[in-house]
């Protein structure tokens, strides 16, 4: 793990400045640790040191601002520590009315935009839920204010908290080899015949390259999108060697990306819209399997304008176009009776890019 600080300046006898030190000596032994002020070229240091995560100990610094926003554009993420700059009485009668403004222009939107707020104390925490900018917020009491707590454990804690981050936003640090790994399970898994279904010898190479924290990655993705059983199915299958990976035990945040768990629905329309199922029931009447088809192209496009498609729904559309018999010339016409040959059309280019 790399972890780049940056406050506005390192100033003697300063408690920020105090804390940032202690903090960078005691995780030293365990990642990659630096420092950048406000004196440095914020964008080169960003570059030069890569860090996986980017810790701003500045509240109502606008050089701070930049430097996030710098960031985020490079895919870093920003942790915040306000160090008491947000709590009540700071905002209410240390100049007031220069914080406001600060707020509307930039303030507020860093903290937002960040990927977790790091509190130093429980009442700063509490302060920080009520403002309501930031629900990924995290506590760890700081060695220097509280003696209750050591440097390394108040240091294993940061840690903690710097990977509880980077696994909730996994997404971004996949590789196009990890997203090409999961295709190739997809196509695995999802065939009836797995015997008789090839993989290509790169795609087989990239599996069996795949590092512990790449395998994590893939698997995080598959539960998210529920297709961890199709997944295992294609390790099994090709005798890969997995690391166990139990994603319970990994902690994340929550995230406003909610798929929708479970088969896609091919019995019934989701939306019940009771005048397009007589129509489809008319014209499947003997097609059983096809009225099927079109349930599912229609449940798609339900959960796609809900925000809740999943790959699990794709896999089984997939599926169901790929390995079932219907004939093609009827779906053509009944795509077009109902008026979805367009939206059958961008179904099928999704899966013309899938596994």
């Amino acid at each position: 793990m790399r972890i780049l600080h940056y406050l506005s300046e390192l100033k003697a006898d300063d408690l920020t400045t105090s804390y940032v030190s202690l903090l960078v000596s005691a995780t030293k032994e365990s990642a990659e640790v630096g420092v950048l002020t406000q004196k440095e070229r914020a964008d080169k240091r960003l570059k030069e040191f890569s860090p996986d995560i980017l810790h701003i100990h500045a509240c109502w610094n606008r050089e701070a601002a930049s430097v996030a926003a710098t960031a985020r554009e490079l895919g870093v993420a920003v942790v915040i520590s306000p160090h008491g700059g947000l709590m009540p009485y700071t905002m209410r009668y240390e100049q007031p009315t220069e914080k406001l403004l600060k707020r509307i222009t930039f303030q507020k939107t860093m903290l937002e935009a960040a990927e977790g707020v790091l509190a130093t104390s429980r009442e700063e925490g509490e302060s920080l839920r009520k403002l309501g900018w930031q629900d990924r917020i995290g506590i760890v009491p700081s060695a220097i204010l509280d003696s209750t707590i050591t440097a390394t454990d108040m240091a294993a804690a940061i840690l903690k908290f710097y990977t509880k981050v980077i696994d909730t936003r996994y997404r971004r640090l996949m590789t196009s080899s990890e997203r090409e790994a999961v295709c190739s399970l997809l196509r695995i898994g999802t065939a009836p015949d797995t015997d008789n279904t090839p993989i290509a010898g790169d795609r087989m190479r990239t599996l069996r390259t795949l590092n512990a924290a790449q395998w994590q990655r893939v698997m995080l993705l598959c539960h998210d999108e529920d297709i961890r059983h199709l997944a295992d199915k294609a390790t099994a299958h090709l005798l890969l060697h997995v690391p166990n990976i139990n994603i319970a035990e990994i902690d994340r945040f929550p995230t406003p990306l909610k798929k929708a768990r479970g088969p896609l629905a091919t019995d019934h329309l989701l939306d019940q819209n009771k005048e397009r199922s007589q129509q489809l029931a008319r014209l499947t009447a003997k097609e059983p399997l096809l009225r099927r088809i079109f349930t599912a192209i229609d449940n798609i496009q339900y959960h796609h304008r809900r925000n809740e498609l999943s790959l699990h729904h794709l896999a089984d559309m997939f599926a169901m176009l790929r390995y079932e018999d219907y004939d093609e010339d009827r779906f053509d016409y009944i795509a077009r009776t109902m008026s979805s040959y367009k939206q059958a059309g961008r179904v099928l280019q999704v899966l013309a890019t899938a596994p």
